[in-house]
């Protein structure tokens, strides 16, 4: 297949169609006048609100997508917020461990103090009860030079010892001291960290609990929508159906000619233009143009290779065997082309 043929579909200008739908307008006026029923009566309102509801279901699709995407932020905000939560806990979790050692550590350095200041009392009562308290006293009462020696090196060391275990448990203590006031004030740090992280939870439960309303509210409205707009175009069937009945002639029988083929040959191009068709629908997918002298507007078609499809649109260069069919890109466009298939006429 050729370049030109490729992207014949594509060059085709939507600015011919406004032509068509005022012919299409004119052909109705003229069915109408001829049946004897008001212009506007002949169906023109359903189909001009069901587009109007398309508009609105468009909007509402639009808004539960940002809808959504604003949950999907907010639930991985929560998220974060609890896995914050959980880290706090943690750590206080921590502190409280860290807290009660310290305390049993004080209590173990207080009972190490006052057992060092008790034995110090005992110490200095017996030597002063003794009386041997004067180190010439020990000097002249040794048997030998070295026990008098032994003596006095006895007195300084159990001395020296207990003034250093009464020092370092007294630092001990003071040191345990500080360490309680900074791990208390951690855990005051922590527990207003928890408080305003655990507020940010519920806050973020509470915004994701109103997206989810919301979505369903927006569910709700376009259920409701399309159901509306199935009605409206079940109404405007109906009244493409009595316009029919009405204008064709009662007595004279339909010539076989007029009944249309269940399949159809045809030459399927493919396009992509924005703007709407010329019944007053949006372009899309499944809108297909055709030679309404061939194919009826109204028809719904199965295309093989692109699927279900509905009669919509026409166009100047749409005539005899040929369809268009709408595609969302160029690229997909040109990648169907032009081909020849064989299409089956459902109603």
């Amino acid at each position: 297949m050729d370049i030109r043929t490729k992207s014949e579909p594509l060059l085709r200008s939507a600015a011919v169609r406004p032509q068509v739908a005022r012919c299409c307008g004119a052909l109705a006026l003229t069915l109408g006048a001829a049946a004897g029923i008001p212009a506007a009566s002949l169906g023109d309102e359903p189909p001009r609100q069901a587009n109007e509801l398309r508009q609105v279901d468009a909007a509402l699709a639009g808004k539960e997508r940002s809808a959504s995407l604003e949950l999907y932020a907010i639930q991985s905000r929560l998220a974060a917020a609890a896995a914050a939560v959980a880290a706090l806990e943690r750590r206080a979790a921590t502190t409280e461990r860290e807290l009660q050692e310290v305390a049993a550590r004080r209590t173990a350095a207080t009972a190490t103090l006052r057992r060092g200041h008790r034995l110090l009392g005992l110490r200095l009562r017996t030597l002063y009860e003794s009386g041997d308290t004067d180190p010439i006293a020990l000097l002249l009462g040794a048997d030998s030079l070295q026990e008098a020696l032994d003596g006095l090196d006895g007195l300084r060391f159990a001395a020296q010892q207990d003034r250093n275990i009464i020092e370092r448990t007294v630092k001990a203590r003071a040191e345990l001291r500080r360490m309680a006031r900074t791990l208390e004030a951690r855990r005051a740090e922590l527990k207003r960290l928890h408080g305003q992280a655990a507020a940010r939870v519920e806050e973020l439960s509470r915004a994701a609990a109103a997206r989810r309303s919301y979505l369903a509210r927006l569910e709700t409205e376009r259920g409701v929508n399309r159901s509306r707009i199935a009605q409206l175009e079940a109404d405007a069937r109906s009244a493409q159906e009595r316009t029919r009945r009405v204008s064709a002639p009662a007595a004279a029988p339909a010539p076989a000619a007029a009944h249309r083929p269940t399949t159809l040959t045809v030459r399927a191009v493919g396009y992509s233009l924005d703007g709407s068709t010329a019944t007053g629908m949006p372009v899309g997918w499944g809108i297909v143009a055709v030679d309404p002298a061939v194919i009826p507007l109204g028809t719904r078609l199965t295309i093989p290779g692109y699927g279900e499809g509905v009669a919509a649109d026409t166009g100047s260069a749409v005539r005899g065997a040929t369809i268009d069919l709408w595609f969302p890109s160029r690229a997909q466009a040109l990648a169907w082309g032009a081909r020849t298939i064989t299409i089956t006429i459902q109603s």
